[in-house]
């Protein structure tokens, strides 16, 4: 075969190793978000329930919330305030369905839930794709390297995952 056949089928063979790993990442995040959110809310609850009553009293909820807007905050751009008092009492009226102001676990990830769903926006950016992107396209980059083999295995992960996840987003908005 010729030279220049090789180095075709090569590009074609790195472009349908990209596509089916971006493929699968768009999948594998849309399926792993909620997984990956309601394990962050259980760290927030898990840490600040003390009195390991498997409820949060009021000045527990404010400690969870505060945690897992701190968590989030720190691994998603940009920045978001926590709700106003107002807002979490609003929210606990809601998800408190026992009415003894307090929140059990069931209770607490129906109250992310809320915050999530009506709340800030890196919520938002959250499912956007931080743990598509953080969690899911650094394995599917180094599988895509792998089927792609050639030169393409000496590119860092780091970079495939990049282009992966760019490359994704551009599709996305057309």
């Amino acid at each position: 075969m010729p030279e220049e056949k090789k180095d075709d089928n090569q590009v074609l063979k790195v472009i349908a190793g990209v596509a089916v790993g971006i493929g699968f990442a768009v999948g594998a995040g849309v399926l792993a978000y909620p997984y990956v959110f309601r394990i962050a809310c259980d760290k927030a609850f898990d840490a600040v329930d003390e009195d390991k009553s498997g409820e949060l009293d009021t000045a527990e909820i404010s400690s969870a919330i505060l945690m897992l807007y701190n968590h989030l905050n720190k691994r998603l751009p940009g920045w978001e305030d926590p709700p106003s008092k107002s807002k979490i009492k609003e929210l606990v009226k809601l998800v408190d369905h026992d009415g003894n102001n307090r929140l059990n676990r069931d209770e607490w990830h129906e109250f992310c839930k809320k915050l999530k769903d009506d709340g800030p926006t890196f919520f938002r950016r959250f499912t956007g794709g931080v743990s598509r992107d953080v969690g899911i396209l650094p394995a599917v980059a180094k599988t895509s390297k792998q089927m792609a083999g050639g030169i393409v295995s000496a590119v860092p992960d780091s970079v495939v995952a990049g282009v992966m996840s760019t490359t994704s987003k551009l599709v996305a908005g057309i």
